[in-house]
């Protein structure tokens, strides 16, 4: 009954706190960036949605913790849990506005990831498929730990560039990671989870398409950094649970698509900050689907790994660490195909994803974005001609700011790897 009411309070605040950040935020005029090649989007929307997320979650955790103890129960300091989703998130609104380099943003990152691990939060051991052992970690607990919470808040970060789909993903992770919790008997962990999806569904009643409000890259970085620590907060569980390798099936999708931007940008020789127009959003809607349409298949793919990832709790561990496995390569075999698709079409006609960037970017981010788009051509298939498409009818630039006024976002998808 707790879990129910933790949801349905998040989902409460975080829904009547939208309307009031859209008006609010169309009273001074901060909309998103009209200037960014990847936006899909039309019109004028603001992209504070991140703000009223952030609300109903803290609200939501620290009112049960407060009167139920129930955070207290992930032993460690929960409060600098608590600190820490809040700086986040107000590196990210400041971002919003301001665009932070990233190395700042990494700074913060790692500072509130070392936090996190230094107050008792980390994967300290990995289970083995044989043998029920576990490999106990040590001090390479906090690299990983760290490296996890890094990873997962920029990947979440870079997702988030199509209605519904950075919150759908999450919440349907958080829901699974609160199923996981639950059937394991560890409340506190449970309500974190559920306290996160009621938070994000309410923001997706405004933000499925067409969306009326964004959430920014303070909702993303929120988000990704809760997500992170959501499978640290539980107590030392038993080998078969698989802590560690359930987290990361719950958000392969993320991962795969950051790994995936990386590996490009590695190939190509150029900074792994250099944007592209090739993430899984702008695949799937090149291949023809609609928007809704690439959320039927995000959708129904995280639900996959939803049930996946819950395997540990009704197979025997063997069994569900193979499964595991075995879709960890079935979903890196899906987006390396999307990847090499992508790829031999833009050999054909340099589609959007690797349009020079506008002419109001600076030169030295255009030069780079020219030696993306060239390198990646051709490296992979040669020295065919780099046809420019032309903009379809109705296919918009991106939506307008307010003149004279900074608008909110200028990057779209703006982690440590943009």
């Amino acid at each position: 009954m707790m879990l129910v009411l933790a949801v349905l309070v998040s989902f409460v605040v975080s829904a009547t706190m939208m309307p009031l950040v859209i008006s609010w935020a169309k009273k001074h005029e901060l909309y998103d960036d009209p200037l960014d090649p990847r936006k899909i989007h039309h019109g004028k929307i603001p992209r504070l949605g991140g703000i009223g997320i952030v609300v109903a979650f803290v609200a939501t955790v620290s009112l049960f913790t407060l009167f139920t103890g129930q955070g207290a129960q992930s032993g460690g300091h929960f409060w600098v849990v608590v600190a820490c989703a809040v700086v986040i998130p107000v590196l990210g609104l400041v971002d919003d506005f301001k665009n932070l380099r990233a190395r700042l943003k990494f700074a913060v990152e790692l500072v509130a990831a070392l936090a996190i691990a230094c107050a008792g939060f980390r994967f300290k051991e990995l289970a083995l498929p044989f043998g029920g052992r576990a490999l106990e970690l040590g001090a390479l607990s906090y690299p990983l730990t760290m490296l996890w919470i890094i990873g997962v808040t920029n990947a979440m970060n870079l997702i988030d560039g199509m209605d519904g789909q950075a919150g759908g993903i999450s919440a349907l992770a958080a829901l699974g990671a609160g199923a996981y919790f639950l059937l394991l008997g560890h409340s506190g962990g449970a309500m974190i989870a559920f306290a996160l999806v009621g938070a994000v569904l309410g923001f997706l009643c405004f933000n499925f398409p067409p969306a009326k409000i964004f959430m920014g890259d303070a909702g993303s970085l929120f988000l990704g950094f809760i997500l992170s620590i959501i499978p640290l907060i539980a107590p030392r569980v038993a080998v078969g649970e698989v802590a560690f390798f359930v987290s990361v099936t719950l958000l392969i999708i993320p991962i795969y698509d950051t790994f995936s931007a990386m590996l490009r940008r590695a190939r190509a020789h150029v900074s792994f900050f250099t944007p592209d127009r090739l993430h899984l959003h702008h695949k799937l809607l090149d291949l023809g689907l609609s928007t809704k349409g690439v959320l039927a298949v995000v959708y129904s793919a995280q639900i996959v790994l939803d049930a996946v990832a819950l395997s540990p709790l009704y197979l025997p561990y063997a069994v569900s660490f193979w499964l595991i496995m075995g879709t960890w390569a079935a979903y890196a075999f899906l987006f390396a195909a999307l990847d090499s698709w992508a790829l031999r079409r833009s050999a054909l006609a340099a589609p959007a994803a690797l349009k020079p960037l506008p002419a109001q970017t600076t030169a030295p981010a255009a030069r780079k974005q020219d030696k993306l788009t060239s390198t990646l051509v051709n490296q992979t298939f040669g020295d065919g001609e780099n046809r420019t498409r032309e903009r379809e009818p109705g296919e918009a630039r991106g939506p307008r700011k307010s003149e004279g006024r900074k608008g909110v976002g200028s990057k779209g998808q703006t982690g440590c790897f943009s």
